[in-house]
């Protein structure tokens, strides 16, 4: 609408190198002339190194342009996730949004999760895969964290740690 400026562009994104499609993605924000912008970011979740796809893009556009998107996931099946463009249903890229506007934009942050306490520390995973937490099996800390005392089965089928205390996330890595 009036007021408003936007551009798209989808880049793949290679697992070799994940940051030129954050970069790829980020020139959106090329040719944005607007007092305010933003750049958004719409990526596939399984990547495997999403925090390359943020780097990426901040090495283009710089940090003072606020960057807000998030990653497309399947309900924990680990199979595939699209993203949209115009009419195209997309899958494994990146879609950039520039957005440009002539008053302010507001940026809110919200996830549904709520922080559980004292924070976790990833100390082993590969890829989208976390194998321990506080250098103990990972499942072990999640269930013992929500007082789960059944199965693995049957916490993923209660979908007990997300419901009973918010889903525990993770502090850092090791490797900073």
């Amino acid at each position: 609408g009036d007021g408003f400026t936007m551009q798209t562009r989808v880049s793949p994104i290679s697992k070799s190198d994940p940051r030129a499609a954050g970069a790829a993605a980020a020139e959106a924000m090329h040719g944005l002339h607007d007092e305010n912008q933003v750049m958004i970011l719409l990526c596939d979740g399984l990547t495997g190194r999403p925090h390359e796809i943020v780097r990426g893009a901040y090495s283009a556009v710089g940090a003072t342009v606020p960057l807000v998107g998030g990653f497309s996931a399947d309900d924990r099946r680990f199979t595939g996730t699209y993203q949209f463009c115009g009419d195209e249903v997309l899958t494994g890229v990146v879609v950039g949004i520039g957005l440009g506007s002539d008053g302010p934009i507001g940026i809110g942050v919200a996830h549904g999760w709520r922080r559980v306490e004292p924070p976790m520390i990833v100390s082993r995973s590969h890829g989208l895969h976390i194998f321990q937490l506080d250098d103990q099996p990972a499942l072990d800390v999640l269930m013992r964290r929500n007082h789960f005392t059944g199965t693995a089965a049957q916490l993923f089928a209660s979908r007990a740690s997300c419901s009973r205390s918010g889903c525990p996330g993770a502090a850092a890595r090791t490797s900073g």
